[in-house]
């Protein structure tokens, strides 16, 4: 297998318990990698929040408060890096947080970043949170979405579910380097409609050029298949049955609802999977409602 590793992986911090885990997952990423770690904090502008004619005001409260930002930042870098024993660096950034990653990004060019993750339930099943449906809408970077909740320093079990849609294997490149310095075990799930049998052969097709990459890559690998109306139940439960530490999706976004709504199965998986959810948004759009607009 040719040689695969990261080389910078960023993630935001806001030092919340979310967010806590993220970095340190990320740490454990670069350490394994011998990677550079991003972190970037999000400082809001007050000027914002102000009438204009104040503005003038908080120019210096600003400076003093990114200031006191990047202080605490480079505490938080140093400790990470003696722990770790890898290279940190700390950016902090004044402004709308979404923006300020996608721009962050466009600078470094890290190979994933990293974001805290939340569970819900009821209603909120279907919704993660503006900054996360924000970033994987303007973004096209992999983006990790991290449980507050549980510790990952390693991806020994990874479920690569696949169907029959337009660059449903474009998601396998960005987990190569995980593959290769975790030695994991990727379990591909084919997954099909319960009404369409007919779309199997095109399934059957992809698993197998993704089969033949695997075996250029010496990677181990499982496959099963299933017929189901709900490919995020199935998928969850095959996560929680085959031990897993990381689910691969294709996200693809739900337009009408705006910066809430990403589309119910990947919505559904990003909330309540226990374990960290990579997300490779589709190169080309889709639209809502067609078959696509699921992982």
């Amino acid at each position: 297998m040719e040689a695969a590793s990261f080389q910078k992986i960023l993630v935001l911090t806001d030092y919340s318990e979310l967010s806590e885990n993220a970095v340190t997952t990320a740490a454990a990423i670069c350490q394994k990698h011998q990677a550079t770690l991003i972190l970037l904090y999000v400082l809001r502008d007050v000027e914002m929040e102000i009438p204009v004619d104040m503005h003038h005001l908080v120019m210096d409260y600003t400076k003093e408060m990114k200031l006191a930002a990047m202080t605490e930042l480079k505490h938080l870098g140093e400790r990470i890096s003696e722990e770790y024993k890898i290279e940190v660096s700390e950016i902090v950034a004044v402004g709308d947080v979404v923006r300020q990653i996608v721009k962050t990004v466009k600078e470094h060019n890290p190979d994933i970043v990293l974001i805290g993750s939340h569970g819900a339930s009821g209603f909120r099943r279907l919704f993660i949170g503006s900054t996360a449906y924000s970033v994987l809408k303007h973004s096209t970077f992999p983006i990790m979405t991290v449980p507050g909740k549980g510790e990952w320093s390693h991806f020994r079990n990874i479920l690569f579910p696949i169907r029959n849609i337009p660059n449903a294997l474009e998601k396998y490149d960005p987990i190569r380097p995980i593959l290769h310095k975790d030695q994991s075990t990727l379990h591909i799930l084919g997954l099909s409609p319960e009404s369409e049998a007919s779309h199997e052969y095109e399934l059957f097709g992809l698993e197998e050029k993704l089969e033949k990459r695997l075996r250029e890559d010496g990677i181990t690998y499982e496959v099963s298949y299933h017929r189901c109306a709900n490919y995020a139940d199935i998928i969850l439960k095959k996560a929680e049955e085959k031990n897993i530490d990381l689910i691969v999706i294709i996200a693809t976004l739900d337009m009408k609802l705006k910066e809430v709504f990403i589309g119910p199965f990947a919505q559904q998986i990003i909330n309540h999977a226990k374990v960290p959810v990579l997300c490779i948004k589709a190169k080309e759009p889709v639209a809502p409602g067609s078959p696509a607009a699921t992982p």
